[in-house]
């Protein structure tokens, strides 16, 4: 361990929330110095005031409705200090404050294994932003780095590590219910259901994907969903239901669950847009 990472003292703001309980988790394996202060404190603003001056950086998780409160305590008194912000929908301008850097990160994945996305700031000084703050967020998994022009991928990955968890979640329940529903025993609905999700990720995982002759990961899953459905077995009468295609079924014809899950992601967007 540096005498850098020693000594960097790390304090999130939000650390009660189940974001930034979970950075503060993750971090603390690292770094000796991590610190968090929950609402209640943030609201004495003397202790406020006495946080934000004893940390080196600051990483702020908390929800959109609260960064006007929070970075009013912190403007005048950070000097500078580099602040990682994790708010969702809340943009760079808002903010007013030249050493601010947005992120959006995967924390449902394993220790190490997550996706953060930075937008480094214009006004930026972009050593500090490599020598300070990237090496922190490298400690939660990969890192993405994003120009100001692409801002609004901030937004998109929001909808996809955050709203996405609970969208997969729904399809997972709609499984369970199916199954239990035939009469199957829970315990094994849970675990064929478990390892069918699991399986899946690890088979969509594009380090997993078929390469080469220009195709896109999408087109490999596409060649995966092809190698399981047999035309006119089982899964193939599955996906006519789901592209709808089969006049069978209660869903009148022409809709289908692709629709639905991208109208979903396009309303939970234009809401995180519009915070």
């Amino acid at each position: 361990m540096s005498s850098q990472t020693y000594s960097t003292r790390i304090g999130i703001i939000g650390s009660e929330g189940h974001l930034g309980s979970i950075i503060k988790d993750r971090l603390s394996y690292v770094y000796p110095n991590v610190w968090g202060i929950n609402r209640t404190r943030w609201n004495t603003i003397s202790e406020a005031k006495h946080f934000i001056m004893s940390m080196d950086i600051i990483i702020v998780c908390v929800r959109p409705a609260d960064i006007e409160k929070v970075m009013h305590t912190i403007r005048p008194i950070a000097h500078y200090k580099p602040i990682i912000s994790f708010a969702a929908g809340v943009p760079y301008e808002k903010y007013n404050y030249s050493h601010l850097y947005r992120a959006m990160t995967n924390v449902a994945a394993k220790q190490g294994n997550a996706h953060t996305m930075i937008m480094c700031p214009p006004e930026a000084d972009y050593k500090i932003m490599e020598d300070r703050v990237l090496p922190i967020l490298k400690e939660l998994g990969t890192v993405t780095e994003i120009s100001p022009e692409n801002e609004d991928w901030l937004n998109v990955h929001t909808i996809l590590a955050g709203s996405g968890i609970a969208f997969v979640a729904y399809l997972e329940k709609i499984f369970v219910t199916w199954a239990l529903e035939q009469g199957l025993d829970p315990k094994i609905t849970n675990e064929v259901i478990s390892q069918l999700f699991y399986s899946t990720a690890s088979l969509t995982d594009p380090r997993s994907l078929p390469q080469g002759d220009g195709m896109s990961d999408v087109d490999a899953i596409q060649k995966l969903i092809d190698s399981v459905a047999t035309r006119g077995g089982t899964t193939w009468a599955g996906l006519e239901v789901l592209e709808g295609n089969n006049p069978l079924t209660e869903t009148s014809p022409g809709s289908n669950l692709e629709t639905l899950l991208h109208d979903a992601l396009n309303i939970a967007l234009h809401r995180c847009r519009n915070l």
